[in-house]
């Protein structure tokens, strides 16, 4: 069974970039401190796909914590002649988790305006619909049972 959970920050600001075939991916890295070593931490190569990847490059930034369950993926390349091994974390659910931080605002052509603070009603909307439209429903054809 291939199944990670992590709960960390981002430790950089998430990377959103376009494949050769048109899929947008997000890479981000996550640094998660060991449990009876606080000092010490250890830092996840993290990506996400398509939408998923489109709702954590729009929503989350450096430093806010978060909690990824995917499976580890590995990828073999030979570099100096020698064969080396890179692991990555493919995200698969998201959540937020920890104190509420403001959001970085959406890249869009139009002026940025600036939002009240009732607007939290707004927002909380905002985000259900994203994190609703990670998941397609799925039709009973597709059921192995």
């Amino acid at each position: 069974m291939n199944n990670v959970v992590i709960k960390g920050r981002l430790a950089a600001e998430p990377e959103m970039e376009t494949t050769n075939t048109g899929k947008k991916v997000c890479r981000f890295q996550v640094a998660v401190h060991r449990r009876f070593q606080k000092e010490d931490a250890d830092f996840f190569q993290v990506v996400a796909w398509e939408k998923k990847g489109d709702f954590i490059h729009n929503h989350f930034h450096k430093g806010q914590e978060i909690l990824i369950r995917g499976v580890m993926q590995s990828s073999h390349y030979e570099q100096d002649g020698i064969r080396r091994v890179q692991w990555k974390l493919v995200a698969e659910d998201i959540e937020f988790c920890g104190p509420r931080m403001e959001q970085k605002p959406l890249e869009s052509s139009s002026p940025q305006t600036t939002e009240e603070p009732n607007n939290n009603i707004a927002q909380e909307e905002i985000l259900k619909n994203n994190l609703d439209s990670l998941y397609e429903p799925m039709e009973s054809d597709d059921f192995p049972f």
